[in-house]
């Protein structure tokens, strides 16, 4: 009864049911076997609940209130989200819905923007809680929770076979927005990590080559447009000397005295 007549605002629930789902302790667990690249500093990273954290935490949380809350309010169980959304708001269980929907595309963008080099810790460590969100989104799939209640819904994804199972797509299975990415996900063995290092050392190669055309063509906005491209990806770091080469360059021309009006 104290649970039914005293509901807390979403921003006091918030604070609790992030903690509650303990991702933090299960991400320290997933990091424990990951060998030489789970270092100190990255353990007290996720102690610091950094942005990954948060947003891994808030898409799965929400993910399952809105699967669950229906039966466990029928068993007498503590306010979710919802309920809590709409003693504050005063509005309609959809509206609750569409507003959570808009949370947990938020939540993506932020696990996005964390998965962008430079990363704060390796990617191979930040793989780890975007796949405990992936999971959840499977899980969770159609406001259906298959974690309490399974049935054919979550067993469709696996069929037994021998000693192992595998992935069995079941023919009403609609796509999520992650595809298969999270079934067929396998880590990287060094084959194809190299593969990958090769493929970055030949991109890299090739932007060097288009900034020195650039530079060459004696066209400062078309080196200029150029060295703004690379900085928008993110990937300016890599040519920090060519770069600064390159502004050095205009700069002195400029300085010179050549008439750039005509070309900026």
């Amino acid at each position: 009864m104290v649970a039914r007549k005293n509901i807390p605002t979403g921003e006091e629930y918030t604070r609790v049911a992030l903690v509650s789902i303990a991702l933090p302790v299960f991400t320290i667990i997933s990091f424990i076997c990951m060998g030489e690249v789970a270092t100190k500093e990255v353990f007290d990273w996720v102690l610091q609940n950094p942005k990954m954290v948060r947003a891994s935490a808030t898409a799965i949380r929400l993910m399952d209130d809105m699967a669950s809350h229906k039966f466990e309010q029928e068993r007498g169980h503590t306010p979710s989200s919802i309920e809590c959304y709409l003693k504050q708001h005063g509005v309609s269980e959809q509206q609750a819905y569409d507003e959570f929907h808009k949370q947990i595309e938020n939540a993506w963008k932020d696990m996005n923007e964390e998965c962008l080099k430079p990363t704060a810790v390796p990617m191979l460590l930040l793989s780890r809680l975007l796949n405990f969100a992936r999971a959840a989104d499977v899980i969770y799939k159609d406001q259906k929770d298959t974690f309490t209640h399974p049935g054919e819904n979550l067993s469709m994804y696996f069929s037994s076979q021998d000693s192992y199972t595998k992935y069995s797509p079941g023919s009403k299975f609609s796509p999520n927005i992650w595809g298969d990415q999270f079934i067929n996900y396998t880590p990287e063995d060094k084959v194809m990590r190299a593969c990958k290092e090769e493929q970055v050392e030949d991109l890299k190669k090739e932007v060097r080559r288009k900034l020195m055309a650039a530079a060459a063509a004696s066209s400062p906005s078309q080196l200029l447009n150029f060295i703004d491209a690379v900085q928008r990806l993110g990937v300016a770091y890599h040519f920090e000397g060519e770069i600064e080469e390159a502004l050095q360059q205009i700069y002195g021309t400029f300085h010179d005295g050549s008439d750039m009006d005509g070309d900026l």
